[in-house]
């Protein structure tokens, strides 16, 4: 299955894909059933409009991120943390770029996401000195890696240097399988695995499948945001919407991992 396949299946399935699919088979429903008013009709209509307002409100959204962040088990490391966790090395997993930058001079440069990790890998290297190595491919066949371009991001702006390169990989489990055999090579057991708060756990559950260095978790970007009893925390938003398909991307993932490896 390509890249772009599974995206599209991806978005189709996830919000707010899945709601215009139970629109339009409400509409299928009224069509094929036009002598008795479409009884399938209303159900289909109704559920499209729950599922909408659920996955639009922060109380939503805050339940699923809470559930992947898992900050008591996965909490920010603290100094103390990295320097007794003997980890002799640091992983900074791919998010994907910024194509054809029009105010990078039209240059693939790190999107958001990968900026912020970026950005926490040089922190936890100023606090450890620990080598780093960059994790990620070309998955749409780009001319430049993604570890190509976090290497650049780092030495360039953030002035720490990258010692190994990962281009091969198209996914997290390939980030953690040819990580791991590079670090192995260089005789490194275990690492700090920088990756976004909600994506710790597959990312962890993938360097543990692969079995070969241990890996240490160094989240980033924690999006949970503080619980509210008052009324705007019911009220949809296009925000919440956008955190709440993040989180069910994450949960759809997991479930796929756990089937695919």
């Amino acid at each position: 299955m390509t890249v772009q396949t599974t995206r599209i299946i991806e978005w189709m399935l996830l919000p707010p894909g899945i709601t215009i699919l139970l629109i339009l088979f409400a509409i299928l429903a009224w069509n094929r059933h036009k002598r008795d008013r479409g009884r399938g009709r209303p159900v289909i209509l109704w559920l499209a409009l729950f599922s909408l307002y659920f996955m639009s409100i922060n109380f939503t959204a805050n339940q699923l991120i809470t559930l992947l962040e898992q900050p008591d088990k996965y909490p920010p490391l603290t100094l103390e943390q990295i320097n007794s966790s003997k980890a002799e090395a640091i992983i900074i997993l791919g998010h994907g770029r910024y194509a054809k930058a029009p105010d990078y001079d039209n240059e693939d440069t790190l999107n958001t996401g990968g900026l912020a990790r970026a950005r926490y890998g040089a922190k936890l290297y100023r606090a450890s000195k620990l080598p780093i190595l960059t994790s990620g491919g070309t998955p749409r066949q780009e001319p430049v890696s993604e570890a190509a371009i976090m290497k650049k991001v780092l030495e360039g702006e953030f002035n720490v240097p990258v010692r190994w390169l990962e281009e091969s990989s198209n996914n997290t489990y390939e980030n953690a399988l040819f990580s791991s055999k590079i670090l192995e090579k260089a005789g490194v057991k275990k690492a700090l695995i920088v990756t976004h708060s909600r994506d710790i756990i597959r990312a962890l559950r993938s360097f543990e499948k692969v079995g070969i260095i241990e890996a240490v978790p160094a989240p980033t970007l924690f999006g949970k945001r503080p619980n509210s009893t008052s009324l705007i925390n019911w009220i949809p938003n296009p925000y919440a919407l956008g955190r709440t398909a993040v989180a069910l991307h994450e949960l759809a993932g997991m479930v796929w991992y756990s089937i695919r490896y």
